[in-house]
């Protein structure tokens, strides 16, 4: 590692019990130390816990980093907003968090679960850690974790732990350690590596300072915002585009077949403010959010396409970051964080935002389970998506996003997620996901799995999704309970702390009185 006096993190995620681990994570923290950095060592053992039974409980990791003389520090599962994930699998989110709140120069983390995902996707989208260097500390992958067990995955989890760990084997800028075995099992997998480092002391290459951006022209982006009988919505979600710090976009906004007098108003009354800017508002019979997506999408005139509903509330930089994700990575598709809320007042205060929702990218394999590509409100290249045929626009499903994504991605296209929460979403008990039929929706999502595999093989994907929902409930009310016991907990524990700080003021109260100082006095 470079040897500049700057800060280092080291991310753990197994524990020292396992065979050669404390000599190995020990042996690289001195290094570190003869080289004069300040060490952390992030403690997620724990984190990883609930999800897999690949993962051990223990952790046991302080007194090796006191005898090593670097801070350590149990990885807080506290994070406000609650992040909701698709697969309850927040640890990786919780690294990013952290990593975000306490910049280091160099860090170093464990393959196992993927923990640094986010932090790398981060770096790749432009986000964040732009001049960090990351280096993977290789071990047992979940996947191989299995194959020793002789047991196959029996929980959606671990199909999304293996591809965030492949993710950051070919994001990182090096892999530091692991066996010829492990090396090799990877290989077999046709996973992409970054290149082997032998020890920690090898210098890991900087990544270069990012001045590409500013050489490449910004490409031209066309808003399709899709519209029905929300009038106090629509006004926000324009607002939030008029306050865009991008210029190279420009918006269509499809009315779907809006019949009120404050819907056909709020219409008329925007119309002006979209002349001046060469925006357009097209009308047209209702046909629901499929077609009036598509309707849009033929509209467009931007090389991207940015899908935006009429109840989606815009960060004031989700264009000009999701451009810069986009020239940065090449992805067909780039899907990104929301921020979700109710009521029809926008949010005000960060209490008002009830769980921020955490995609975790292109995983075919978990695609099948559940939607981890993103919501529609999504940054989409038009050339792409017009070959594709765009979203499915039957009625009385909600699915046409992650059905179409799914069926982008078996096609050969590429989808990203941008680590940050680049809108804010409003829920409600009538939304469409809640109001249609999830066998229904679910049956959209497998066709576009069933047109790419044998017929005889479709049965498969039905019971996949049978078991998957099952399981996924079970872990749900199994994550609940566990967040329930840690909240409890820590009110305990405050409890306990202030007990404790009360008995002590009222012992020195005590041993003042007895040494003649003025009662009211406590020191």
């Amino acid at each position: 590692m470079p040897v500049d006096n700057m800060q280092a993190c080291v991310v753990l995620a197994t524990a020292p019990h396992e065979a050669g681990r404390a000599g190995v994570v020990l042996a690289l923290l001195q290094r570190l130390r003869g080289a004069s950095l300040d060490v952390t060592v992030l403690d997620a053992t724990a984190s990883l816990r609930p999800a897999s039974s690949a993962i051990p409980a223990a952790a046991g990791w302080e007194p090796l980093c006191r005898s090593a003389g670097v801070a350590h520090v149990v990885l807080p599962t506290d994070v406000r907003p609650w992040p909701q994930t698709p697969l309850e699998n927040p640890a990786p989110y919780w690294v990013y968090d952290w990593l975000r709140r306490h910049p280091v120069e160099h860090v170093m983390a464990d393959l196992t679960g993927g923990l640094i995902y986010f932090a790398l996707a981060a770096r790749r989208t432009g986000v964040a850690f732009r001049q960090t260097t990351f280096g993977l500390l290789v071990g047992n992958a979940t996947g191989l974790d299995l194959e020793q067990q002789s047991a196959f995955p029996d929980d959606p989890v671990q199909l999304e732990r293996d591809y965030l760990e492949q993710r950051c084997v070919a994001w990182a800028d090096g892999l530091m350690g692991g066996t010829e075995a492990q090396h090799a099992w990877m290989q077999q997998r046709g996973w992409q590596a970054a290149p082997r480092v032998d020890d920690g002391t090898t210098r890991l290459a900087r990544p270069a300072v990012d001045d590409a951006d500013a050489a490449v022209a910004s490409p031209t982006i066309t808003v399709a915002l899709v519209h029905h009988d929300r009038p106090a919505c629509l006004r926000q979600a324009v607002q939030s585009l008029l306050a865009q710090d991008y210029t190279a976009f420009d918006v269509v906004l499809v009315d779907d077949g809006s019949r009120t007098p404050d819907g056909q108003a709020c219409l008329t009354e925007l119309e002006p403010a979209f002349a001046r800017r060469g925006w357009r508002i097209v009308r047209q019979d209702n046909a629901y959010l499929g077609a009036a997506r598509n309707r849009a999408l033929r509209e467009a005139r931007g090389a991207y396409v940015l899908f935006m509903d009429d109840d989606n509330i815009a960060r004031p930089d989700e264009l000009s970051v999701f451009a810069r994700a986009a020239r940065r990575t090449g992805a067909d598709v780039l899907t990104c964080f929301f921020d979700a809320f109710e009521g029809e007042a926008a949010p005000r205060v960060p209490a008002d935002i009830r769980y921020r929702y955490l995609p975790a990218g292109g995983s075919l394999a978990c695609g099948v389970f559940s939607n981890c590509f993103g919501d529609a409100n999504a940054l989409v290249r038009r050339e792409a998506i017009l070959a594709a045929g765009g979203f499915c626009e039957a009625r009385g499903v909600g699915t046409q996003d992650y059905a179409l994504f799914s069926k982008m991605m078996l096609d050969g296209y590429r989808l990203e997620v941008v680590p940050e929460a680049l809108f804010q979403y409003r829920v409600s008990g009538a939304g469409m996901r809640l109001a249609t039929s999830h066998y229904a929706n679910q049956r959209l999502v497998l066709q576009a799995y069933r047109a790419a595999m044998p017929p005889a093989l479709a049965p498969l994907l039905d019971f996949s999704a049978g078991a998957a929902a099952r399981l996924l409930a079970e872990n749900h009310d199994l994550h609940r309970s566990q967040a329930e016991r840690d909240q409890w907990r820590a009110k305990v524990e405050s409890m306990e702390s202030s007990w404790s700080w009360t008995v002590t003021r009222g012992l020195r109260w005590l041993h003042g009185c007895i040494a003649g100082r003025p009662s009211g006095k406590v020191t």
